[in-house]
């Protein structure tokens, strides 16, 4: 794949261009070893994200039973989102059907 230095400027200024950005069109372009570009590609996106149903039984569990540790829990996971954590994949996966989060309160 061979992208010009024209196109990357034009593309740059469209969309305001981040460092990022110039990193993976590295990544795209050179040979890099798949132990570079897996590196890369998880610096870049987090195994965790904050998902609302995760929110919600946190908040349930520190409301009804006073038990603070699911909190606590989802706050740890949240303060170290890129490392890979096979003992926590119950917050990297989406809500089940039964806990859809339908109302929420943050402005989310």
């Amino acid at each position: 794949m061979v992208i010009s230095a024209q196109t990357m400027a034009r593309t740059r200024l469209r969309f305001c261009i981040t460092r990022t950005f110039r990193d993976t069109l590295t990544l795209a372009r050179g040979p890099v070893s798949g132990r570079v570009r897996a590196a890369a590609v998880r610096m870049a996106n987090p195994a965790f994200i904050l998902r609302n149903h995760s929110v919600e039984a946190a908040l349930n569990a520190a409301v009804s039973r006073q038990d603070f540790q699911p909190f606590e829990e989802l706050l740890d996971v949240l303060s170290r989102p890129y490392e890979d954590r096979p003992e926590l994949e119950r917050y990297a996966t989406p809500a089940r059907p039964e806990e859809s989060v339908r109302q929420t309160f943050c402005g989310t």
